[in-house]
């Protein structure tokens, strides 16, 4: 069972590495955005520790842990404000247990970088 964060009622997961570990989004019903599209305000990773939030960016709407591989390592999106939609692009984001920061915005064009 993957336990959502205190205090949220919704856990979705969207990806699952072979060490068992998930990663998706916790939220509450009311801010709650089903798959295909699924995203919510926190980040999360589920692994034998428990649930844990991943930060974000600097939006607390939209965000999404999308991806993980066998080391533990993260890659999601963020939105940059509360007001952003995901029709205004999401960066990407990059989580490692070494330096568990999701301020490390992944250059490209929905982030201001270049290709």
């Amino acid at each position: 069972m993957l336990h959502p964060l205190a205090g949220d009622t919704v856990g979705v997961a969207v990806w699952l590495n072979d060490l068992g570990q998930a990663v998706g989004a916790s939220r509450s019903c009311a801010n709650t955005v089903l798959p295909p599209l699924a995203y919510g305000p926190h980040a999360v990773l589920w692994d034998r520790d428990g649930t844990v939030r991943l930060g974000n960016l600097a939006s607390t709407k939209i965000d999404l842990a999308l991806s993980l591989n066998n080391e533990g390592d993260v890659v999601g999106v963020s939105g940059l404000t509360d007001d952003s939609t995901v029709r205004d692009g999401t960066p990407a984001f990059l989580w490692t247990k070494d330096r568990p920061s999701t301020e490390k915005a992944i250059p490209g064009p929905s982030s201001g970088g270049t290709e």
